[in-house]
This record gives C-alpha cells, sequence and structure tokens, in this order.
C-alpha cells in the first residue's frame, strides 16, 4: 500500500467521541456534570474541536485531508464556515434544518476559538479522523460512521486575519535530530545578546503601564455600565454579573475604543462628568463559556448593545463583532509596532 493512499489514515472503527477526547490528553470531567449519559452531553458531544491545557483536538473528514508535498494536509476556514452555515439555514421553511446549520455554526465558531488557541499557545494539535459511508454530496448531512484519533502530533498554521487554517500531518515521525532542527527552525531570532526580534501577538496593547481602576473610572476617560455613577447601580446590569467579570478587561477595551462605538463607530455620550460612555459586551456570554478577555469583549453604544442581545440577527451579528474586535487587536498591533520601529 502506499503511504499516500488515503486508507492509510481512514478509520475503521467508531470510537466515541469522549473517548477520543479523553485519549487526547484534554479533561473530560465536564461532561460529567448534569443528568444523562455523560458520553453524550449533548454540551460537548457536538463540538469540532475541544482544547485543554497543552492539547487542541481537532474533528476533520477524512474527505477533507489531501496527501500534499510528502505529508497528508487539511486546509479550511472556521470562521467562514460559520457564517455560511448560519446564513444557509437562518430563513428555512424547516425547523429541523434551521436547528441543525445553527448547531453547525456554533460548532464551527468553537472550532475557531480552539485554532486560535492553539495557535497562540503553542498547544499540541491531535486530530481526530471521521468517515461516513454516505455519498461524497450528502456529507453536510452526514453521520459519523468511523472515527478514531490519529496516533501522531499535526501542525497547525492559522491567519489571524483571515482566519485560514492548514493542518499537517508528516509521512513519518521525526526522529529527535529532525525534531531539534524544527525547534531551532521556529526560534526567534536574536539580534543582539540579550534581544529577541518577536512581537507576541497584542502583547503591545496591554504593555503600557495601565491607569488606576477606581469606582468612578477607569482612567481613560470612557467609562461603561460597570462605573458606579453617584452610588447609583444599575441591579440587573452590575449586581449580578460583577464579580464575574475583570475590570482590567473592561478598562483595555474602553481604552481601545477611543471613546467610539466598535461597531457602527459613532462616538458615545459625554457624561455629566466629563468621561464618554459605552457598554463592555461580551460577545461570547459567560455563561456560554466565553472568555473574559479583551479577544471576547467588544465596547458597544447602548442601541447596538441592545441588538447584540435582542436583535433578529444577534447570532450572525456575535459572528461579526468577534472577526471586527480581532480586526482592531490586530490594527492596535501593527501601529504599536511602527511606533516602536
Amino acid at each position: 500500500m502506499a503511504i499516500s493512499d488515503k486508507s492509510a489514515i481512514t478509520p475503521k472503527k467508531l470510537e466515541r467521541i469522549y473517548d477520543v477526547v479523553a485519549a487526547a490528553g484534554i479533561d473530560v470531567s465536564a461532561w460529567h456534570k448534569g443528568s444523562g449519559e455523560y458520553s453524550t452531553n449533548p454540551n460537548f458531544c457536538y463540538r469540532w474541536a475541544f482544547v485543554g491545557d497543552k492539547t487542541a483536538l481537532l474533528c476533520l473528514w477524512v474527505h477533507a485531508i489531501e496527501w500534499v508535498d510528502g505529508g497528508w494536509v487539511c486546509e479550511g476556514n472556521a470562521r467562514e464556515d460559520q457564517i455560511a452555515r448560519a446564513a444557509a439555514g437562518a430563513d428555512h421553511w424547516d425547523s429541523a434544518v434551521r436547528n441543525r446549520t445553527k448547531r453547525w455554526a456554533n460548532s464551527a465558531q468553537q472550532m475557531e476559538e480552539v485554532l486560535k488557541d492553539a495557535y497562540r499557545n503553542k498547544l499540541e494539535v491531535r486530530v481526530c479522523i471521521v468517515a461516513t459511508r454516505a455519498r461524497a454530496t450528502e456529507f453536510e448531512a452526514a453521520t459519523a460512521d468511523f472515527r478514531a484519533l490519529d496516533p501522531m502530533p499535526w501542525n497547525l498554521t492559522y491567519d489571524m486575519m483571515t482566519g485560514n487554517y492548514v493542518v499537517r500531518r508528516s509521512a513519518e515521525p521525526h526522529t529527535t535530530e529532525q525534531q531539534e532542527d524544527i525547534q531551532a527552525s521556529e526560534a526567534p531570532l536574536a539580534t543582539s545578546d540579550d534581544e529577541v526580534a518577536i512581537d507576541p501577538p497584542h502583547e503591545s496593547i496591554e504593555a503600557p503601564a495601565l491607569p488606576e481602576i477606581t469606582a468612578t473610572s477607569y482612567g481613560v476617560g470612557v467609562v461603561d455600565q460597570f462605573v458606579i455613577d453617584e452610588n447609583q447601580r444599575d441591579p440587573v446590569l452590575v449586581e449580578r454579573y460583577e464579580r464575574e467579570r475583570s475590570a482590567v478587561v473592561r478598562q483595555l477595551v474602553m481604552a481601545r475604543s477611543n471613546g467610539c462605538c466598535e461597531w457602527c463607530g459613532q462616538p458615545g455620550f459625554k457624561k455629566h462628568d466629563g468621561q464618554i460612555y459605552l457598554e463592555s459586551h461580551h460577545v461570547v456570554p459567560l455563561y456560554q463559556d466565553g472568555d473574559d478577555t479583551i479577544e471576547n469583549v467588544i465596547a458597544l453604544c447602548p442601541n447596538d448593545h441592545r441588538m447584540a442581545h435582542f436583535g433578529e440577527h444577534r447570532d450572525d451579528l456575535a459572528i461579526e463583532m468577534l472577526i471586527r474586535v480581532e480586526e482592531r487587536l490586530n490594527a492596535a498591533c501593527l501601529q504599536g509596532n511602527a511606533s516602536q520601529g
């Protein structure tokens, strides 16, 4: 059998996704919460990607993997996949189709976040290869008839701007000498004995010393709904959530906004104390395991904030807002690097 024969990587058995995740070294304790069979917990079993402290796991259809330049390669864009799937079923007359495509869109969004996490933190990437008995034209509606964890790690390349990703499996495991050569080639180039010519993503935003956060100000001239105004507190917006959210994250987001809504671009209104008012919004809600980070928080005018929560197309809006935040963070990095140069 030729090494490029796809049957070499096609799974011959159906492993439970729970077992695959556990075998990849990712903690599965959260699967056991709640009632019902833990291995089919709906909060996890429909996901396409999983992440742990040191490992990321991607579930890839075998038909999407091709032999390229001496190795197995899968290319994709989970960000575009999410938008396309959400749009495909948004107005469909069949509620089952709408629910299914919405679940696919959510799975694509989760995969996008796992890819970002794996790329930023240089996690080991494992791949669960999935196959179906369905014809090629039926892949969109197919179920997994075969599923197995590939024994070898894969290499991930990810483009933060476009969302394009490439995962590659070498034909043979690297020898110790080859792995040392790879690590050496990936190491940053030193410009002097104590200087390294590399800038971690988004670090330039957090590098400056931050102003002191007080009860009435973030110290950046822009405040949100969580800042106390003359001892008046909004019980809905503040009392319920303030313990779960980082004031430093909100401060950084308000500073990043420059006093303008990061969605519509309109300036916030000026308060009686001269500070600009906007509202901070977690694009992926905390109750849906969204991160309390600057990558998941956006500064919005009150109208756009309400639209993000209650608008007719709020799911599509969330996807676009994540892209907008990523663009602003990347633009801030480029500006910071240019000023340092």
